[in-house]
């Protein structure tokens, strides 16, 4: 019986945060089940949806749940552990904590904090969201480096007319070239450390992929 109210729990909790959502979005049951219609996913219509919100519908199967995330354009896991909404959830029978602690779990494999999580599990995520971070960091001193190199091809007339001191544009870029390469060393090695573990790296864009020439094992 426990393992039951437990489980009915965990779908009313995901039944309120749809509710909040598309409430928070303006939407109606009808919209949602539109949504989710788009998506590929009709079988989620309106009925099912207010049946859910009020408790009528005690179950929700994982495809409908992240159905009802893209729907909504909602992170699942903020459906499921409502992080600010709530003090505490009961994550598992018997085992309540706060929704971040219950988000962490889902990243570091730590609950409670006592249990230790395996090492090579353990990175996977820091280091595919650490892989995000320097992809991105290229990214924008690689822009701003390109904003800074069109100034200095201006005639020093506009620039003077712009209030640009040729001096400290050559200084800026000068900073963001070095943060460019900072950031495709660090990627490269976060590339390796994942391909050491036995996981393949997320693709990279094309004016990236002259990192993994020397990455590769």
């Amino acid at each position: 019986m426990r393992q039951d109210e437990w489980s009915r729990g965990v779908v009313a909790v995901i039944a309120d945060s749809v509710r909040h959502y598309r409430k928070r979005r303006s939407m109606s049951a009808q919209d949602v089940a539109n949504a989710c219609s788009g998506l590929g996913y009709a079988s989620l219509t309106r009925g099912v949806i207010a049946n859910l919100e009020t408790g009528a519908r005690d179950s929700i199967t994982v495809g409908e749940w992240l159905i009802l995330a893209a729907a909504l354009q909602v992170p699942p896991l903020l459906l499921l552990f409502p992080v600010g909404r709530r003090a505490e959830v009961e994550v598992l029978p018997d085992t309540t904590v706060s929704p971040w602690a219950a988000l962490n779990w889902t990243e570091h494999g730590r609950l409670t904090g006592v249990e230790e999580p395996f090492a090579e599990d353990a990175i996977t995520i820091a280091e595919f969201r650490r892989h995000d971070e320097f992809v991105s960091m290229w990214a924008q001193a690689r822009q701003e480096g390109m904003r800074v190199r069109e100034l200095l091809a201006k005639d020093p007339a506009d620039l003077k007319r712009l209030d640009e001191d040729v001096n400290e544009l050559r200084l800026e870029l000068a900073d963001r070239e070095r943060l460019e390469e900072r950031a495709s060393i660090m990627l490269g090695q976060v590339r390796r450390t994942l391909r050491r573990a036995g996981l393949t790296p997320p693709d990279l864009p094309r004016a990236l992929r002259f990192v993994d020439e020397d990455t590769r094992p």
